[in-house]
This record gives structure tokens, C-alpha cells and sequence, in this order.
């Protein structure tokens, strides 16, 4: 797209901050005849429950997008006028398998303009760590955090120059091929000919490496390879070894406290102690004991 940069993408989605979210719409005039459209389009979005908020919207002369019509809108933009390209017209999904260059969120550079995508939903990184997203009927396009959604890639918009920020967002930004480890809850991890989980070629069992090699057609989901065998995984099952593992909390110390045979607790130490000062003043029978492993405090 001539002149569509993403600086420009960043800039478009600040002016539609507040504006309200029709679902459907790529940045389009609220009126009567696009709610009526939209209605017969998408019926369990535009409920009777909703219609008194649309009528509002269009009574206040508002303009309305989704999550990626905010994003599409500015693509359609020509001289103040939105003109439909048929080309770039995809749901969240789509944008996920035509951009050639993402990544998982954890890798994302610093670069304004990218999309954070996760299944089903989209948003503009403004930089800095914030995001602008048409997030719902119930909150409109807003300004969030980076960390405030469980964003799961980045993705560079196919269809925008990002001039300048070339070596950060390289075709190769997305690190293959590199190792991940298996990461089931108890299962093997299969290798599928393709995401609709037909054919299992090989299956990893928990704990066990293969290697990543790109992206699979379907979003979420990457082309890998073990033991010579190669198919597609689901990505939620792969940790990449070069990423930090997540430590988990240290358990909360504590102990039980019991009261005249009586269980009582866990507590925390600091609590029990106190407790059982009180109560063995009062006459009870107290004993103490160190919590077992799991047990909540």
C-alpha cells in the first residue's frame, strides 16, 4: 500500500481512541443502514440487548471498527474516503498466515506499529508497551498494556512499510530453526500432517526436544521435525530452550494448627503462633504442625 507506514498505522489508531466498537467494521460512519446491515450479518453480536448503545452511537454521529476493521480502515483510507480492497479484506486469522514475518510475544522488538495477535483478536503496539485494540462492545478502542492480555505472537503488517525498522523485524526474526522442549501435560506430543489432527506421523513424549523450522499455515501452530520425521506441532506445547524457563512461586511457609483434636488450618506461622498463645491461655488443649506439601495457607 502506497504511503502506508507503520508510524501512520500508530497514528490512525490514536485518532480512534473512545471511539465505540461495532463488530464487522472497518472504520465506518455509525448509521442506520450499516446497523441494519450488520444485524442481518451478524445476529448474535447485534441483539435487541445492544440496540439501544448502536442507536446512541449513531444519534451521537460516532464511527465504529473491530478489532481488525481498525486496522483495515487504515489500509482503505484514501483521501478521507474508504475504498474496499478485496486483497487485504481478513479476518484475524488470515492476517496471521499471509504475514511472512512474526514471532512468539516473548521475542517481540520494539517496534511501533507491529501487531499483537492472539487467536480470535488483534491490537496496534503503540511502543513502550502499550497497545491500542478495539477491545469488545463493552469497552470500545482503548489504550491497554502489552501485559494486560495473553497476547501470544507479534506479527509485522504485511501491507506497511516499516522504514527504519528493517533489522529488527528481518525475515529470520523468528529464530529457525531453533529447539523447544515438550511441554504436555502428560501426553506425547503429536506430529500431524497438518493442524486438522488427522494423521500422526511421530509422537515426543513430555520432556523430549524436537525442532522448530517456521510456521505452519494455521496460526499457533509450527512446522517441526524429529528423528527425520517432519510435520506441524501445537505451538502451546513447545517451550523454545533459549527462552527462560518460568520458575515457579516458592510455597508460602505454614504450619496447622489443632484445637482440642481439631484441625484447624494451615495458617501461616506468624498467625498460628499468636493463635495458639490465646488459645491455650483460654483453657484448649493446642498442638502444631508443619503443613504438608500443597496444602493451602
Amino acid at each position: 500500500m502506497a504511503n502506508k507506514t507503520n508510524i501512520g498505522l500508530v497514528a490512525w489508531a490514536k485518532e480512534w481512541l473512545g471511539r465505540p466498537y461495532w463488530y464487522g467494521t472497518c472504520c465506518y460512519k455509525c448509521t442506520a443502514s450499516l446497523l441494519a446491515s450488520k444485524t442481518a450479518q451478524y445476529p448474535t453480536h447485534y441483539t435487541e440487548a445492544r440496540k439501544a448503545r448502536y442507536q446512541q452511537d449513531i444519534k451521537n454521529g460516532e464511527s465504529c471498527a473491530d478489532c481488525i476493521g481498525l486496522m483495515k480502515g487504515y489500509l482503505w483510507e484514501k483521501d478521507g474516503k474508504s475504498v474496499y480492497d478485496g486483497n487485504t479484506d481478513v479476518n484475524t486469522t488470515g492476517l496471521y498466515n499471509r504475514a511472512t514475518i512474526k514471532g512468539l510475544i516473548g521475542s517481540m522488538p520494539e517496534v511501533p506499529g507491529l501487531i499483537v495477535y492472539k487467536s480470535g483478536h488483534v491490537g496496534v503496539y503503540e511502543g513502550n508497551g502499550s497497545v491500542i485494540e478495539a477491545k469488545g462492545f463493552a469497552n470500545g478502542i482503548i489504550r491497554s498494556r502489552l501485559t494486560d492480555t495473553a497476547w501470544t505472537h507479534w506479527i509485522a503488517f504485511p501491507w506497511i512499510s516499516y522504514e527504519g525498522y528493517e533489522s529488527l523485524i528481518t525475515p529470520g526474526a523468528g529464530g529457525f530453526p531453533y529447539t523447544a522442549k515438550v511441554v504436555t501435560n502428560s501426553t506425547p506430543l503429536n506430529i500431524w500432517t497438518n493442524a486438522s489432527k488427522k494423521a500422526s506421523l511421530a509422537q515426543v513424549p513430555k520432556g523430549d526436544t524436537l525442532t522448530v523450522t517456521g510456521y505452519a499455515e494455521t496460526a499457533g501452530w509450527y512446522k517441526v521435525t524429529k528423528n527425520g520425521v517432519s510435520g506441524v506441532s501445537d505451538g502451546q506445547y513447545l517451550l523454545r530452550m533459549d527462552e527462560p524457563p518460568t520458575e515457579p512461586e516458592p510455597e508460602e511457609p505454614g504450619c496447622v494448627l489443632l484445637v482440642d483434636g481439631f484441625r484447624g488450618g494451615p495458617l501461616r506461622s506468624e498467625t498460628a503462633m499468636n493463635l495458639m498463645g490465646e488459645l491455650a491461655s483460654a483453657g484448649y488443649s493446642v498442638t502444631v504442625r508443619a503443613k504438608e506439601p500443597g496444602e493451602a495457607v
